[in-house]
């Protein structure tokens, strides 16, 4: 709570030097998610902790998780932007180095793509090699075909990189972009074990779990996409239709 509070103080100052450099006339400033995220911070710690206080069940704890997300979801700042929040609590804190650059990791990356929400409890999945340079693209494909599926209708990926930033990238016939033939596999900054979610025909609402396994040591000699193994028999894409 210590911490939450110095944040919003340092946020509220923010936007109130930002303000006063505003013009009458100026496009609306940066500030403004700021201060959104503000508002949310100070209304979820108002809130009763779940499973104490609060009697509203899980659809208060799935609308503050979603409130929570947006706000997390502004425009990230300056890298090192704490440090004068924190300056006087921990004095060592002098120096304020880079952001490393984003590193592809050129191993094979092994992924296990699970048919969720479909009758067996995830008994249908299967395991992929995939070389590091493949775009999500050219993994939705892979996995469309793993599953004998036709590639024919938009889709898009979503998940949370190691520092929480969440990520959506859509079929790049969508209009609204990252797409994904911008971004490889290695390129997520996926960490080991964490999954995104495939969706794929926004009509039936095929759901798949992307976890990822393995990131192999040695640079990938392979050419594409390649199943390793595979559990359960995939469901018809397009099923009789049944009168």
């Amino acid at each position: 709570m210590a911490v939450t509070w110095a944040l919003l103080e340092f946020l509220k100052q923010q936007i109130e030097e930002e303000e006063e450099l505003e013009s009458d006339n100026a496009a609306p400033s940066a500030g403004e998610p700021q201060l959104e995220l503000v508002e949310t911070l100070v209304s979820l710690s108002d809130r009763p902790v779940a499973g104490k206080n609060d009697h509203s069940g899980e659809a208060g704890s799935d609308e503050q998780q979603t409130e929570l997300d947006e706000a997390l979801d502004a425009p990230e700042g300056e890298f090192g932007i704490l440090q004068p929040i924190f300056q006087d609590y921990f004095p060592q804190w002098q120096r304020v180095y880079a952001r490393p650059n984003r590193e592809a990791r050129l191993g094979t990356h092994i992924f296990k793509i699970t048919l969720a929400g479909w009758r067996g409890g995830g008994g249908i999945w299967r395991r992929l090699a995939v070389p590091p340079d493949t775009s999500l693209d050219g993994l939705a494909g892979a996995i469309l075909r793993a599953f004998e599926f036709d590639d024919d209708h938009l889709y898009d990926f979503r998940y949370r990189d190691q520092r929480g930033k969440r990520h959506v990238y859509n079929h790049p016939y969508t209009d609204d972009g990252p797409f994904t033939t911008e971004i490889a596999v290695a390129e997520t900054e996926l960490a080991l074990r964490d999954q995104m979610s495939f969706t794929f025909d926004y009509g039936d609402n095929w759901q798949f779990e992307v976890r990822l396994e393995k990131i192999d040591a040695e640079a990938s000699r392979l050419r594409g996409p390649k199943v390793l193994e595979s559990a359960g028999k995939a469901p018809e894409q397009y099923p009789p239709y049944e009168s």
